[in-house]
């Protein structure tokens, strides 16, 4: 298989977000190569932090032992985007301090993904809407690069595309970990090889009557050096790889990931030939994140379902875990509804502790099935169904040319239920 990666400004932006991604949640400052979608999910969980009183370290270390590279995992298009899929090994490092006394902290390994999106080459984009990085309006491209009409600041195509519109943690392997133990093993294969070989041999030999002479006792470490580095070795890669495929038998069996992917997969691609798993599930996290993080479910623009459970809101991190399952599939009048079950890394303030917490989340989503997915789709810049007006729906459900209040299933996927 052929693997490709991401060089130049790509590359950059990558690395860009991954290192600021940290400080925007720990100190609510702006991703720059990131979206208003994603700025606006991320200022959520700020904001519970502050809330609840902590000063929280996040921070994404790359890993030494993985490539240095960045994999290019898969490209998509739709009318008017290009938008890029990418993944590179890093450690989550946390720390968790309350009154200047830390109380948490932990390090585990994940792959970043990030979906960046650009327009398409040859795309006009004069007349497609976007909102301004700086206020949250919504304007006409032309305008926002000749500057914003209500906040004046002017940008170049640039500031404004490409942008890192998804993101997701994937639970992973701790390379590091993996090859300081396969490291080990080995070490200590060669010494208990070298110390059987000097205690064996000569009993060996004692009762063939076969004397010990120096080329022997100089052939035993250099002999139980090189069985020992074998068989630590393979011993290592052995027994690593039986208990990653117990604990993957393991979330397969209470997530039936793969064969719930396949499914899922056929039936969209059924109703959106353009649909792409991998896109979906960085969406589906960002919207579980908003919702939780939320100060107030019922005001979110994507979420219909009941009132959230009260111990939702101890959250104050949630990283996707790798795994999901399919419970529901139902194509009904026009629309489809998807429930699935999430395996999530959470970690919850209570009681003044914070605890890591591995569990499944249940997540109800709905969408038109006679709409086609858009990749770069925003509640930053919706169009009004009614009046045709550009306007932001996170900072006003209501259009605020017509009054009409604005539904999100008229464009996207809607959360109708949330619980864990």
């Amino acid at each position: 298989m052929e693997f490709h990666y991401l060089s130049g400004k790509s590359k950059a932006r990558y690395n860009e977000f991954a290192e600021f991604l940290g400080p925007a949640i720990s100190k609510g400052r702006i991703l720059p190569s990131a979206d208003n979608d994603i700025n606006y999910t991320i200022s959520l969980q700020h904001q519970r932090i502050i809330k609840k009183g902590l000063d929280v370290e996040y921070i994404l270390e790359p890993s030494k032992n993985a490539s240095q590279e960045i994999l290019d995992v898969f490209n998509r298009s739709d009318a008017h985007y290009d938008n890029k899929v990418s993944c590179r090994e890093y450690y989550l490092n946390h720390s968790v301090t309350k009154d200047g006394q830390t109380i948490y902290k932990d390090r585990h390994c994940y792959n970043l993904y990030e979906t960046c999106s650009d327009l398409r080459v040859g795309e006009n984009p004069q007349d497609l809407d976007h909102s301004c990085p700086n206020c949250g309006a919504v304007s006409r491209l032309s305008e926002l690069q000749h500057g914003c009409p209500h906040c004046g600041t002017s940008y170049m195509m640039d500031d404004l595309y490409p942008k890192v519109t998804g993101y997701y943690l994937l639970d992973w392997p701790d390379s590091e970990s993996m090859m300081k133990n396969w490291k080990r093993s080995v070490v200590i294969g060669m010494i208990a090889m070298t110390i059987l070989m000097f205690v064996c041999v000569p009993i060996i030999r004692a009762i063939k009557n076969i004397p010990l002479d120096i080329g022997t006792l100089i052939l035993i470490p250099v002999e139980g050096a090189f069985m020992g580095a074998v068989i630590g070795g393979l011993y290592f890669p052995l027994f690593w790889g039986i208990g990653h495929l117990i604990r993957a038998i393991g979330l397969s069996a209470t997530t039936s990931t793969f064969d719930s992917r396949r499914k899922f997969e056929r039936k969209m691609k059924h109703i959106s030939p353009e649909f792409s798993c991998d896109f979906f599930m960085g969406k589906a996290v960002s919207l579980i994140r908003a919702a939780v993080f939320s100060e107030d479910e019922k005001d979110l623009l994507f979420y219909t379902g009941p009132e959230l459970d009260p111990y939702i809101k101890d959250i104050i991190d949630l990283n996707y875990g790798g795994a999901f399952s399919l419970e529901k599939f139902a194509e009904k009048e026009g629309f489809v509804d998807v429930t699935l079950r999430f395996f999530m890394h959470v970690l919850y303030l209570s009681d003044g502790k914070v605890s890591l917490k591995k569990q499944l989340f249940r997540a109800g989503f709905r969408r038109r099935t006679d709409i086609p997915i858009n990749y770069g789709f925003s509640m930053t810049r919706i169009e009004c169904p009614s009046c045709g007006a550009s306007f932001n729906a996170i900072l006003n459900k209501h259009c605020p040319h017509c009054g009409r209040e604005y539904e999100m299933i008229t464009d996207d996927w809607v959360m109708t239920q949330l619980t864990c």
